[in-house]
């Protein structure tokens, strides 16, 4: 059997169920005949890595094994995270409709409201989110602080409202003389009080799904799929939550700061998890090759 030493060029191949075993298809140095030439040698992936021609070649194997399982490992995470992010939008669905029935006076206006504004929203917080990302190169961290505002914004809500409700009750409404200005004042302050967090609940999806592509070319069935079936996942777990445990545990106040606190969590682990993938360094994608709509 031949030695390590002696290959001139060789390749090591992995051989998960055997060990490692370094090949040598060109004629080692002082072979006989070609049996020699043919000669396997097995050994550990030290000495693999120590034999003549192939230390380059592995070592760079093994760290892009090592970068992918790395990478999968985060990219697991992330989809957790969305998970939770998913659960706190329906959070805010579930309990805004309660809030806005005060405002309106009646619970089927509150619920088109909530519903018309919540799912606009999202359409024009997507639009604007897809139509920007290509220009910032930190995409997972820019989630990361959309989610930030939305649960300050969520966490500070209750305490709005009762201001509103208060300056609305005994000061606005008692001033106007027609009470079809008066509907338009309660539909249209009703509507700036959730259309800002719909908006940025709306930039969460394009910004985690482009930021994940960005990271893993050539997945983007995977990554849409994936971020499809967790967020989808976190809404059902949100709305049964808020149906069956939070309100009757808790009642809006403590359902609605619930949501906030969880975007919040989200906030600070996607942002920690943006910094172990290190976004930086990831390449933009050609703008013109990304929006084929742009060429002329």
């Amino acid at each position: 059997m031949a030695t390590h030493e002696a290959c001139q060029v060789g390749r090591c191949d992995a051989q998960p169920a055997w060990g490692w075993a370094v090949h040598c298809p060109e004629r080692p140095i002082g072979a006989k005949n070609d049996a020699q030439r043919q000669s396997v040698v097995e050994g550990s992936i030290e000495d693999c890595i120590e034999s003549r021609g192939i230390g380059c070649s592995l070592r760079g194997s093994i760290h892009r094994h090592q970068m992918t399982a790395h990478t999968s490992r985060v990219t697991l995470a992330l989809l957790v995270v969305f998970v939770l992010s998913g659960i706190a939008g329906l959070l805010y669905q579930s309990v805004w409709s309660h809030y806005l029935g005060l405002t309106l006076g009646h619970a089927a206006y509150a619920q088109t409201l909530v519903l018309a504004i919540f799912m606009g929203g999202m359409a024009v917080g997507a639009w604007l989110a897809s139509r920007h990302g290509l220009r910032w190169k930190r995409l997972i961290l820019a989630y990361a602080i959309v989610e930030g505002v939305i649960g300050l914004t969520g966490l500070v809500f209750h305490p709005l409202f009762v201001w509103y409700m208060g300056v609305s009750q005994e000061t606005v409404l008692p001033a106007m003389g027609s009470p079809a200005l008066a509907h338009t004042y309660q539909w249209l302050t009703a509507t700036l009080l959730i259309a800002p967090q719909s908006i940025l609940l709306g930039a969460t999806f394009p910004l985690m799904s482009a930021g994940l592509i960005r990271i893993l070319p050539g997945q983007q069935g995977e990554v849409l799929g994936g971020l499809y079936f967790t967020n989808s996942l976190g809404a059902a777990l949100g709305a049964l939550g808020a149906t069956f445990l939070l309100l009757p545990l808790v009642g809006l106040p403590g359902t609605v700061m619930a949501a906030g606190l969880l975007n919040v969590l989200v906030a600070i682990l996607a942002w920690a998890l943006s910094k172990v993938l290190q976004e930086d360094q990831a390449p933009l994608p050609d703008p013109q090759v990304s929006r084929p709509g742009l060429q002329r």
